[in-house]
């Protein structure tokens, strides 16, 4: 029996465009995540050839991010804006602070199709983080946001 691709769902969320490239999902590459596509892979190739240290580059920022939060949130900080949050990934900033306080409460703020729906699912279950819909060049959109 054949089956046509039409009688199965997609795996792309709504809304997604897989035919251009997403800076989120091209971060997501760089650290060596799932949630990119061919032509994530391909910019990422293109950004190699005149930065080749570009993945190295992915990783340093993202542990920097990590010990930020920790050393923020055992300061005593418990409410964290995660402006141009990307794609969620290992050691998230909610994960990292709500280790050091359970009771931390996260934003994350993005526009970006692919990581609104990641992290809707991803956040479903936690009362104390949620994702915004909004640009952050513009300020005023983010902070009147009432998510």
């Amino acid at each position: 029996m054949s089956h046509s691709s039409a009688a199965y769902p997609s795996a792309v969320p709504v809304g997604v465009d897989t035919t251009r490239a997403s800076i989120a999902r091209v971060y997501d590459a760089a650290l060596n995540g799932k949630d990119n596509f061919d032509v994530d892979r391909a910019v990422l190739d293109q950004v190699r050839t005149v930065a080749p240290q570009v993945n190295d580059l992915a990783w340093a920022n993202r542990d920097f991010l990590i010990r930020a939060c920790r050393f923020l949130a055992r300061a005593g900080i418990d409410q964290f804006l995660d402006l141009g949050s990307g794609l969620p990934t290992a050691e998230n900033t909610h994960q990292v602070v709500q280790r050091v306080n359970p009771q931390s409460k996260v934003v994350y703020v993005d526009n970006d199709p692919s990581v609104l729906v990641h992290a809707q699912a991803l956040l479903a279950s936690n009362r104390r983080t949620r994702i915004a819909e909004a640009d952050i060049f513009r300020p005023l959109d983010v902070l009147g946001n009432a998510t």
